[in-house]
């Protein structure tokens, strides 16, 4: 393979990284067909250059002789079908980078057949959901889902139907919220005294230990994260220290660190203990009340009608038993996603998607309408492929 062959002939790894059956590694180039021929040793004897293309062709990889099947997919292209276990397609594409095939990564691989746009953005992203729910709204997007959004409005700026294009504008800034957290999860951060329950109450929300439970008081001492889904949304569940007033130089870091973390959350589950309701007053002053949610744990330890009723609303909860973990879900998913999306609805997924419409915005909020224009056109233009 001469230099520029090697230069021009490429392979990436085309299903994801993990667990699975198989993995699919694709090649290439105007020497890929040459390249995987000096590799794999069909069964049927046969080039892979003088087989039909998509027909599947079993046989054995040289360097490791590991059974596998091959596919001429287009003329320049070569799909290795191999075991899906790490050190499997970690072999084939070190065996090709040696025999002269540059290597890219997944992204790269994907932009060097498709072009840069939304909808190569939306499905690097849907390849990195954590749920389905929001795997299957990028996939939406994928489908042209926010570029027909983006041109409804466009088309209504150019006609001078102004009223309808910040309607549409102000509807897409409401989804960002959203849309930028399809991949990303919503931070849960649970806060209160110390022994209210808040490790049982992470522990019962995720569905197993995570967090260490103890009856001494400041047993929490750092951040302890548990990623899970409510509503087919990816949430975080962060569990803090306990706040008191302390002299313990290590728990006093614990408690600096848990009014840092009440400050970056999405929600806070401010937890009390349903026989005290001991609501600590050392929460950060400038935390929105909306981002707030007052729960009463160890319901279990009184009578429904001995329970105190606190002024504000609060969800009453068991760790230890499961009472009214489904209604205090229900309402988590309430407060951070609201009330979702409708079905094939465009929304913004990436921060420079949502800084954009905010400049638009802007611009029309100054009477720079060709500002706007070029703006919201921006988002559509189809960026050169990566080399």
């Amino acid at each position: 393979m001469n230099a520029a062959a090697r230069r021009s002939t490429w392979a990436w790894v085309l299903t994801p990284a993990g667990r699975g059956a198989v993995a699919t590694v694709r090649v290439e180039g105007p020497e890929a067909a040459a390249l995987v021929d000096r590799l794999f040793e069909p069964a049927s004897q046969v080039a892979l250059a003088e087989q039909p293309a998509d027909r599947i062709v079993f046989g054995r990889w040289s360097t490791t002789g590991e059974d596998l099947v091959v596919c001429r997919r287009e003329p320049e292209a070569i799909e290795i079908h191999c075991h899906g276990g790490s050190a499997a397609v970690a072999s084939i594409i070190a065996t090709l980078a040696e025999h002269g095939c540059a290597t890219l990564d997944w992204r790269a691989g994907l932009a060097r057949n498709m072009p840069r746009s939304l909808e190569t953005q939306a499905l690097e992203l849907a390849c990195q959901a954590r749920t389905q729910r929001t795997a299957s709204i990028l996939l939406e997007q994928q489908s042209g889902a926010l570029r027909r959004e983006l041109q409804r409005i466009i088309e209504q700026l150019a006609s001078g139907e102004a009223a309808a294009a910040h309607t549409g504008l102000n509807v897409l800034l409401a989804r960002g919220r959203l849309g930028l957290h399809l991949v990303e999860p919503f931070r849960i951060a649970l806060a209160g005294p110390v022994n209210v329950g808040k490790s049982s109450l992470l522990n019962a929300l995720v569905g197993y230990h995570r967090a260490i439970v103890s009856h001494e008081p400041g047993t929490t001492r750092d951040i302890v994260t548990a990623t899970t889904a409510i509503g087919g949304w990816p949430i975080e569940l962060r569990d803090t220290a306990g706040l008191r007033e302390t002299d313990e130089t290590l728990e006093c870091e614990g408690i600096r660190r848990a009014r840092a973390e009440l400050a970056d959350a999405d929600l806070v589950l401010l937890v009390s203990d349903a026989s005290v309701l001991a609501i600590a007053p050392m929460l950060p002053a400038d935390l929105p009340e909306d981002h707030i949610l007052s729960v009463v744990n160890k319901s279990d330890l009184l009578a429904s009608d001995q329970l105190p009723l606190p002024a504000e609303p609060v969800i009453r909860v068991s760790a230890r038993t499961g009472e009214g973990l489904d209604r205090l879900l229900d309402e988590i998913e309430g407060r951070v996603v609201g009330e979702g999306l409708p079905p094939g609805a465009g929304l913004p997924f990436m921060p420079e998607h949502v800084a954009a419409l905010r400049t638009t915005t802007e611009a029309l909020a100054t009477g720079d309408l060709a500002r706007a224009l070029t703006t919201l056109n921006g988002l559509l233009v189809v960026q050169p492929a990566a080399e």
